[in-house]
């Protein structure tokens, strides 16, 4: 079946020059992930397991992730929150840049001010690919 898409986002901030960032999320949970991990040769490059960090290549900004993390919070105190669908698929990013847990990746410099990331959240089964361009 494969993977299907399940989110884009895209973020422009007026820095010294233009700074921009491309999200887009696939939902893998209709494919045999393990497999395609020890296979696919992203960039050429094979994945590796790399806690993430906040630099050029890592970042969730055009995600919402503070806006999505208090929303989150108000929904377990308030019952019948109601609850965006992107949001399963967005929050474990989100969740992921806080918690810095190791997760399959590689790294595409393209040009020296742009990066793209391909990360795999195996527990569950997302495939984000970030292009990062400052």
């Amino acid at each position: 079946m494969g993977a299907k898409l399940v989110h884009v986002a895209y973020n422009r901030d007026p820095v010294i020059d233009y700074e921009a960032n491309h999200h887009v999320i696939l939902d893998a949970s209709g494919m045999d992930l393990k497999k395609w991990i020890s296979t696919a040769k992203p960039f050429g490059k094979n994945l590796r397991m790399k806690s993430p960090f906040s630099t050029l290549g890592w970042t969730s900004y055009g995600l919402k992730c503070e806006e999505r993390i208090k929303k989150e919070a108000e929904s377990k105190i308030t019952p019948n929150f109601p609850k965006k669908p992107v949001s399963e698929y967005v929050m474990p990013i989100c969740r992921l840049m806080v918690s810095g847990r190791e997760v399959w990746q590689v790294v595409k410099r393209l040009r020296l001010d742009r990066l793209v990331t391909l990360v795999v959240l195996e527990e569950e089964k997302l495939i984000w690919l970030q292009e990062v361009n400052s």
